[in-house]
């Protein structure tokens, strides 16, 4: 299985015979993973598309894809190692838990201890389980 990785900015360019493929996006926020695969697989015109890991509508990111073959490698990469970055408004709490509701309590919290969420922080080092 020859393997190309494209970007989004080298999708429209590839060699269209190129079936087997990588594709690294960028993706941008109010899309979802599921549209993200659409677009690319009704624009690569492939048959199979699937993605390493579901990003949440409102991130932004590294998705990556794989087409027709590259599909099956997909699951080791979702079970690799990866890194998340992230802003944290104290004081304030949404109706939906994220940044997409309607703040339903604001309270000023005083001045921040850096060291006390350091420690806090630190304690959710390691495997945890959601519920997406």
């Amino acid at each position: 299985m020859d393997k190309t990785i494209l970007s989004k900015n080298t999708l429209s360019g590839y060699d269209a015979r190129q079936r087997d493929v990588f594709i690294l996006i960028d993706k941008p926020p109010d899309w979802t993973s599921f549209d993200v695969v659409k677009k690319i697989k009704n624009t690569g015109r492939f048959r199979k598309v699937g993605h390493a890991g579901t990003l949440d509508p409102f991130a932004t990111g590294l998705l990556i894809l794989g087409t027709e073959k590259c599909t099956t490698a997909l699951t080791s990469l979702s079970d690799s190692f990866k890194a998340y970055e992230g802003i944290i408004e104290f004081g304030e709490e949404r109706d939906t838990y994220d940044v997409t509701g309607r703040t339903v309590r604001s309270v000023n919290i005083g001045p921040v201890d850096l060291d006390l969420i350091a420690e806090k922080i630190g304690s959710m080092i390691g495997e945890s389980e959601q519920i997406p």
